[in-house]
């Protein structure tokens, strides 16, 4: 006799079953009873799958999911696996029994783009599909624009475009009027940055959107031309990063009479005439007839009349004044930062901008990503560099070849130096920030890109050392990280005709730096610690030393300690150590620093050569001191 729960309408089965995930659903049903096994099978269930490597793997499997749920049950698809070749073979065979899929949610590489946007034409019923990007090295050539495969998707409804490139959605003007018109699509989210040309591009072939979300939007003043008398059906607007001029936006809300929701969450007001229009009350005249508004205003951090600015922000609810920047007025966007060295400097930039930037290259001079570096351990990661050919290229930190014969002897591990450390590192970034962060190694860059009249620094021209010609790279920001070896003075002046100072002061802010072996001092308080140092901590103490050992050595004299260390001599607003010779260095301690450095530096002996790092006044101010504006996007 049937149970009780068997006795419910089948309909109402079905629509439980639509609230569950598949898996969830055979693991909990297909093995209780062939009555739930036949609803399992049945064409009228409606079903939301989230798809893994598993599932699409075994698709002809008797064992797979597949053989108990029927595709064509499926309504909802999501697929968040790194596999994406195969989540494009999936789409691509069973197609045509995906006929009544409504909802496509896919994580797909950034190769396998062009191929997937040529099948979703052939899923018919699709009304929201979104899609992100797994970033990957590619040639930006590569990338085409799959725009035209979406207008196409005659039942698509809301639109989701997660991408890492404009070069998806890029087309020129001939392809543009060659495009099919989409009447179904009401909502598009595009999470890059887009150019007005695209966004008017939008307005002609997506009659009826009603609500555009959008990243980053780009408006020249070029663009009016391409306008005319366009019109179209949007009702809100949601842009997170506005680079538009007032007049600009004039001309978007004419564009767009059927708007009552604007909200631009940073809207970069750069041009005279943009403040002019906030002081004079124009920017209120032409929004307060929408009905939601919210614009968040972001000033130049120079602005001479930001007090006033602020007054007629605060006496409209509707607009914020979110924060102060510098920045370009006519910047392309990227969504890149480049960031030239590799070091530990490079890498803790990396790090802490991953959070705002979609795509991070660091280029590098040392081939520092090679096989040997990241499956060595850090004790041999400090053997292959004392037996380069030349350590101080690569090392960072300038230790000679008398230094390799020291410490190839019986070596035990205690401490981690500075390429070591840097190694580890460069391996945690790339576990954690891969997908972001695109290494060029073994390169030299040899140019800027810049604009001078509109003082921008656009990319870099760079040369990989097998090769004679230059490549180009494109970013909004261009940080050098390179520190004392830089050569930003001779790229600023060749391309900005900029004057940056190269000629180093006596006092300022800097260090020496060297590795000595230490031996017996007579102190035995003092060859006890094999860490020693004091901060220098201005104004009470401008000067320090740092002692801290790197590895134990077995040596012949009695009189060693047997430890190899790193020693640093620094100075904060106070002359600098020399870097001349040991001697005069070890003056400069006796005169400088507590008596039980001098007694430490004076049983050391020298293993390295002495390199320094000095910073005596601020580049910047130096450059703006001369009547030069130092370019708004490029960091020294």
């Amino acid at each position: 006799m049937p149970s009780s729960v068997e006795q419910f309408p089948i309909e109402l089965w079905l629509k439980i079953f639509s609230y569950l995930e598949a898996h969830d659903l055979v693991k909990a049903f297909d093995n209780l009873n062939s009555y739930f096994r036949s609803i399992l099978a049945s064409h009228k269930l409606r079903l939301h799958v989230e798809i893994n490597s598993k599932d699409i793997e075994n698709t002809l499997s008797t064992t797979s999911i597949w053989s108990i749920i029927p595709l064509e049950s499926i309504r909802l698809l999501t697929a968040q696996t790194s596999q994406s070749n195969l989540i494009v073979e999936f789409l691509l065979s069973n197609s045509s029994h995906l006929k009544h899929l409504t909802f496509l949610d896919l994580d797909v590489k950034s190769t396998y783009i062009k191929p997937l946007a040529s099948i979703l034409v052939n899923l018919v019923c699709i009304k929201t599909f979104s899609l992100r990007e797994i970033q990957e090295v590619m040639n930006e050539e590569d990338k085409t624009n799959i725009f035209p495969c979406i207008l196409r998707m005659h039942s698509l409804k809301q639109c989701i475009l997660d991408l890492s490139s404009s070069k998806f959605l890029s087309t020129s003007a001939t392809e543009q009027d060659n495009q099919p018109v989409n009447q179904t699509i009401k909502q598009l989210c595009i999470n890059i940055g887009i150019k007005a040309e695209f966004f008017l591009f939008l307005i002609r072939h997506l009659l009826h959107v009603r609500l555009l979300r959008l990243q980053h939007l780009f408006w020249s003043e070029s663009v009016y031309s391409l306008q005319g008398s366009l019109q179209s059906n949007i009702v809100a607007i949601v842009i997170g990063t506005a680079n538009i001029s007032f007049i600009n936006l004039q001309r978007l809300i004419q564009t767009n009479p059927h708007l009552r929701c604007l909200h631009i969450i940073d809207w970069h007001m750069r041009d005279s005439d943009d403040k002019d229009a906030l002081l004079d009350g124009r920017l209120h005249r032409l929004l307060d007839g929408i009905a939601c508004i919210y614009v968040g205003t972001v000033l130049e951090a120079w602005d001479t009349e930001q007090d006033e600015m602020r007054a007629q922000i605060t006496a409209r609810s509707w607009l914020k004044h979110t924060k102060n920047v510098q920045c370009a007025s006519n910047m392309p966007v990227h969504d890149r930062v480049i960031i030239i060295g590799g070091s530990i400097g490079g890498m803790m930039v990396a790090a802490c901008l991953s959070k705002y930037f979609k795509r991070i290259a660091i280029i590098e001079s040392d081939n520092v990503l090679n096989e040997t570096l990241h499956k060595s351990k850090p004790d041999q990661i400090f053997d292959y560099r004392c037996r380069l050919a030349n350590p101080a290229s690569i090392g960072r930190s300038g230790v000679g070849q008398i230094y390799q014969i020291h410490v190839l002897q019986n070596i035990e591990w205690l401490g981690i130096d500075r390429f070591t450390l840097e190694t580890a590192m460069r391996k945690e970034l790339c576990l954690q920030f891969g997908n972001q962060t695109e290494w060029i190694t073994n390169a030299r860059l040899v140019e800027l890109i810049a604009d001078r009249s509109a003082n921008v620094v656009h990319g870099t021209k760079y040369r990989l050392k097998d090769s004679s010609s230059s490549l180009d790279i494109y970013g909004n920001f261009i940080i050098d990280c390179t520190g004392r070896n830089t050569s930003s003075t001779k790229w600023l002046k060749e391309s900005l005709n900029l004057i940056v100072p190269t000629v180093q002061m006596h006092f300022g802010c800097g260090y020496v730096t060297f590795v000595g072996e230490r031996f017996k001092t007579g102190d035995s308080s003092l060859d006890s610690k094999p860490i020693y140092f004091s901060n220098a901590n201005v104004p009470d103490n401008n000067t320090g030393c740092y002692i801290s050992p790197v590895r134990t050595i077995k040596s012949t004299d009695e009189n060693s300690l047997g430890i190899l260390s790193t020693i640093a001599v620094n100075c904060v607003n106070a002359e600098y150590p020399p870097n001349d010779s040991y001697e005069n260095l070890l003056d400069w301690v006796k005169e400088h620093l507590d008596r039980d450095f001098t007694v430490i530096l004076n049983s050391t002996k020298l293993c390295s050569p002495l390199v320094s790092h000095h910073r005596a006044i601020d580049d910047r101010k130096y450059v703006e001191s001369l009547g030069k504006k130092w370019p708004r996007n490029y960091i020294l």
